[in-house]
């Protein structure tokens, strides 16, 4: 049971550096989807698609938003990270990066454009998509480091 704190701590210390102050600033990038990303790449028997579910609902409340929205984003990323799991795991280091930001580039256009069907006010630019997508790919070899010892790893899957 010890070995799922490393899981459980690293989502929630994402989870609240999501609730900065700084957080309404839409460059910054979103910390609990790297997370989530590098965890169901990893162990995705314990951080599957619930969990993103789950985690992208969590998201909304804590940010007013639209309630679902991070939800369909975060699966969308869990479903890209189980079909690219080989691809991804057997890349080199800058080919995950590439990858992962391919990855998130994705739930940043779903989700903008989800809420421009939804919301009849909504206003975007490519730079609210392209930039955080940019900040998070970047961020992956940190986490990826910084994570790599947190949980139980199989074997084959150690980063």
């Amino acid at each position: 049971m010890s070995s799922y704190r490393g899981i459980f701590l690293s989502l929630l210390i994402a989870f609240i550096l999501n609730m900065t102050p700084l957080r309404s600033n839409p460059l910054l990038p979103d910390f609990v989807l790297i997370v989530l990303v590098f965890w169901i790449l990893y162990f995705p028997e314990t951080v599957n698609l619930l969990t993103a579910f789950l985690l992208g609902l969590f998201m909304d409340v804590q940010s007013s938003n639209l309630l679902g929205i991070n939800a369909l984003g975060y699966i969308i990323a869990g479903f890209l990270i189980v079909f690219w799991n080989r691809r991804i795991l057997s890349a080199s280091p800058i080919w995950q990066v590439i990858n992962v930001f391919q990855v998130v580039l994705l739930v940043h256009i779903s989700i903008a454009i989800t809420m421009w069907i939804l919301v009849p006010s909504f206003v975007f630019s490519s730079l609210d998509i392209f930039l955080p997508a940019t900040f998070e790919a970047l961020l992956w070899p940190l986490i990826k480091r910084l994570l790599a010892n947190q949980g139980p790893f199989i074997s084959r899957n150690k980063p």
